[in-house]
């Protein structure tokens, strides 16, 4: 075989054994995974189960929002200027999710399948702000929604 032959095999080896790793990944993990986002939570560097978000404030009301592939329900919320409300995140699809505002301050919930989190949450600016699903592709799918602050 010549040199470049062996070069162009390489090369197509590698990138089926990237799609493989990939598909693997995106269709609910391999053993690799199993303890990491898709599989059992998730992981910080150390390797211990960490929070995502900031946790809840005792008191404040509760927004629940459920996300499915792809959407968020409801994909609609409304709070009041620097009212801080508990965003309830469950994750009822198949795969990891997000609940992030763009646009407003740092917040972002993580949820693998079948979990919930609830962080606190504090929009001081009146104004219509974005909240999507991080992950690569989703939003783009449809998991959006959007905060209306008066």
């Amino acid at each position: 075989m010549s040199k470049v032959g062996a070069v162009a095999l390489a090369s197509v080896i590698a990138v089926a054994i990237g799609i493989a790793i990939g598909y693997g990944i995106w269709h609910g993990g391999s053993s690799i995974m199993n303890n990491g986002m898709m599989g059992g939570g998730m992981m910080g560097a150390n390797g211990r189960r960490e929070r995502s978000g900031p946790a809840p404030q005792s008191g404040a009301p509760t927004i629940n929002v459920t996300a499915r592939e792809f959407s968020f329900s409801p994909n609609h919320l409304r709070v009041k200027a620097r009212q801080t409300v508990n965003i309830e995140f469950s994750d009822s699809g198949d795969m990891f999710h997000t609940f992030t505002v763009v646009g407003g301050p740092t917040f972002n919930l993580q949820a693998n399948a079948g979990q919930s989190i609830t962080g606190a949450l504090t929009l001081a600016r009146p104004g219509t702000y974005q909240f999507i699903c991080s992950v690569p592709g989703h939003a783009q799918a449809g998991m959006e929604g959007t905060i209306t602050v008066a």
